[in-house]
This record gives C-alpha cells, structure tokens and sequence, in this order.
C-alpha cells in the first residue's frame, strides 16, 4: 500500500499538468471559425501598420516591426498558444536603382532581394498591366 500511494502521489501533479494542456487545433473546427469579416479587420490592421510607416512593412523597417508586434499581441490575447518572438539576424542591403528608356531617365527603385546587374534591350508595352 506505501508503494501505491507514493506513486500516486507523484503522480497527481503530472496529471494536473496534463489537464491544463489544450487540445490540438482540429483543422475542420478551425475553418468554421474564419469569418470574412475577421479576415478583413485583420487586412485592414496589417495595412494600417504599412500606412504608418512610410507604405509598407517590408523586412527590417519599423512596419515589419509593428506587424510583429501586433501579431505578437494578437495571438497572445487569444491565451491559447504559447507564443514567443525569436530574434534573430538577418542581412540585407539597400541600393539605388537607375532606369533609362531612349535617354530618358524614368523613376525606378529596387526590390529587395533582388540581385544588381544591368540590361540593355527591347522594351515592350504589355497592355493592361
């Protein structure tokens, strides 16, 4: 009987552990849940959070910062996932683009990620774009 009872007794706090564990997302119940409304306050939030900064939450600029946090703070209310900001580094250049159409200079920027380089050739018109 002494065995039986210390073994339940260092059970009990597994056990009541294992009851606070929240059950595994059901992929089915989870679509029931997604209203269009929702998803388009949730749009509406990430581009206020470009329209505060400068137009855009591209990585590394104070959008993609507050679209973190925002998301951060958003999941965090739920209180149903354990959510944690990793930080890490991540290594990016900016640069300067030029673009010149029959010696005329036309406006022009690079995109990030995106590797230098120049070309020289044809320049099409693709109505509707």
């Amino acid at each position: 009987m002494r065995t039986s009872t210390a073994s339940l007794a260092l059970a009990l706090p597994a056990l009541a552990s294992a009851a606070k564990c929240k059950p595994y997302v059901s992929s089915e119940a989870l679509q029931e849940l997604v209203k269009i409304e929702d998803l388009m306050a949730g749009s509406q939030a990430l581009q206020d959070q470009a329209d505060a900064h400068g137009g855009n939450r591209a990585f590394g600029s104070g959008g993609h910062n507050a679209t973190v946090d925002y998301l951060y703070e958003t999941l965090t209310k739920l209180d149903y996932y354990d959510v944690v900001k990793q930080p890490f580094s991540e290594i990016f250049a900016t640069g300067t683009s030029t673009l010149t159409v029959d010696g005329a200079k036309i406006e022009s920027s690079i995109m990030t990620y995106t590797p230098g380089g120049s070309e020289k050739g044809p320049l099409f018109h693709v109505p509707g774009l």
